[in-house]
């Protein structure tokens, strides 16, 4: 009899190790939103013309996101966010008249983030990277509207950290947005180049 129960226990115990080998991570979705700030990095590829200069300052972001959790340690984050920018050429006319072009100062972004997780703890560190597409919402200046913002597409990479509460995650994000495309509508300032640093709290 104790043979029996020995061989039974010796069967069931293999048959546990063969289920937990070939499980599958289990796959979470999270929905969520973010808010933060931001800071434009315009940069012209071209000298500027001697009446012109490139200023950059301080605006806010906020937006939706879904994380999708593929592995403990990899995920992917969908995000969508609308940002109102502060960068602009500011020029002087001969006759001491000041106006500027402003570049994309409302945008819609669409980005696609890949997460991974650092830290073996369920909170900790975070890298990502990923594509990100601009889109002009209000897309010509105010002050010159004969000249407008063309889309960009950007690589984002950053740094984030995983903060697991009883009801939802907090994760404080940090990322540079580089962008790759000529964003200018304006001959005066040809080539244009839109990047950005943003800083969220994303709440899931």
């Amino acid at each position: 009899m104790k043979k029996i129960i020995l061989a039974f226990a010796c069967l069931s115990a293999l048959h546990s190790s063969s289920q937990s080998e070939n499980a599958i991570p289990e796959k979470k979705v999270k929905f969520g939103f973010n808010l933060g700030a931001n800071y434009s990095n315009l940069k012209s590829n071209q000298t500027l013309p001697l009446n012109a200069s490139i200023s950059n300052g301080a605006g806010v972001t906020m937006g939706l996101l879904m994380d999708y959790a593929i592995t403990s340690h990899f995920h992917i984050s969908p995000k969508m966010e609308l940002s109102f920018n502060q960068s602009q050429v500011d020029f002087i006319t001969p006759d001491q008249h000041h106006y500027a072009y402003e570049v994309m100062p409302v945008s819609l972004d669409f980005m696609t983030h890949a997460h991974y997780k650092i830290s073996q703890k369920k909170s900790g560190v975070y890298v990502l990277a990923g594509p990100n597409f601009k889109l002009p919402v209000v897309d010509k200046s105010k002050q010159d509207a004969d000249f407008n913002t063309k889309p960009d597409f950007a690589i984002d990479f950053g740094i984030g950290f995983d903060y697991f509460t009883q009801h939802f995650t907090v994760a404080p994000e940090l990322r540079y947005s580089y962008g790759l495309l000529n964003v200018s509508g304006n001959p005066h300032v040809p080539d244009l180049n839109y990047n950005k640093i943003t800083l969220v709290v994303n709440f899931k």
